[in-house]
């Protein structure tokens, strides 16, 4: 009887440890756990005990983006692509953070329909409805460049090529890293804005924007593709306007002022 009993108890408690570890294999695929870039920070990345075992592989150019060779602009919107090939794999995952020389969060991440955002927004990784392939799979999202002064940034990421046994073994992890540095002749620029007193705060914004300019400013906003933008702004004198961009579409704008015959042309982010 006592051989029965432990014999019931022995195959509940592994059938609680299959469970735990299908449980988790398949939590993974709604999203990597935040903190596994394999950034200097982070320490780790998805190969280790109880995510992914096995050895991670550097792979360069798995991270791409449209950010000029010059360097970012402080506030303007950019497009990053993470992508990863390995013949006959159909499941894919990723996770990618950019980070400061300190391993802090550098600018803002933006997640689409294919993506998700992780450990307070400092991560951002696939979905379970982003991670079929056939060979090769793609994730875009759009980055925030910081303010001006930020310096070097590093988008450090961690991929997986899933074999979908529902097991932690037998996946192959890749570990790859983008550095993009800042365009200090447009941080020249803002600083020059700054002292002739016209600047724009808050920047990026999804609410109320202050231009700071002089009393015969004329204000005009543009789309990117050179489009005028409809836009009330209010002044509020003192040589300063404001309007609301909450019910504009999310991107980059450009505000041109003209004044005392001079044209200076600011950019403007909106969330």
């Amino acid at each position: 009887m006592k051989r029965f009993l432990f014999l019931i108890v022995f195959i509940s408690l592994a059938g609680m440890v299959f469970d735990w570890q299908n449980n988790a294999v398949h939590s993974f695929t709604t999203g990597a756990v935040a903190g596994n870039t394999g950034s200097p920070a982070d320490g780790q990345s998805c190969a280790r005990s109880g995510c992914h075992a096995g050895m991670a592989t550097f792979q360069s150019n798995m991270i791409t983006s449209d950010i000029p060779s010059g360097g970012y602009v402080p506030g303007q919107v950019y497009n990053i692509s993470a992508t990863i090939s390995q013949a006959g794999i159909l499941k894919f995952g990723f996770q990618i953070s950019p980070q400061d020389n300190n391993g802090n969060l550098a600018g803002t991440l933006v997640s689409n329909p294919t993506t998700k955002l992780v450990g307070s927004n400092k991560y951002i990784t696939h979905l379970s409805t982003s991670t079929a392939g056939n060979g090769t799979l793609t994730w875009d999202f759009q980055w925030v460049a910081p303010s001006s002064g930020s310096g070097t940034v590093t988008f450090y990421g961690a991929f997986n090529a899933a074999n979908s046994n529902s097991s932690p073994s037998g996946d192959d992890i890749y570990l790859s890293s983008l550095e993009v540095s800042e365009d200090l002749t447009v941080s020249v620029q803002s600083i020059r804005n700054a002292l002739t007193g016209l600047w724009m705060f808050p920047n990026p914004s999804n609410e109320r924007v202050v231009l700071k300019h002089g009393t015969d400013a004329v204000l005009t906003v543009f789309h990117l593709n050179g489009q005028r933008r409809n836009t009330d702004w209010k002044y509020l004198g003192d040589g300063q306007s404001e309007t609301n961009v909450s019910t504009w579409e999310p991107g980059t704008y450009l505000v041109q002022v003209v004044e005392n015959g001079t044209v200076t042309t600011l950019r403007l982010v909106v969330l």
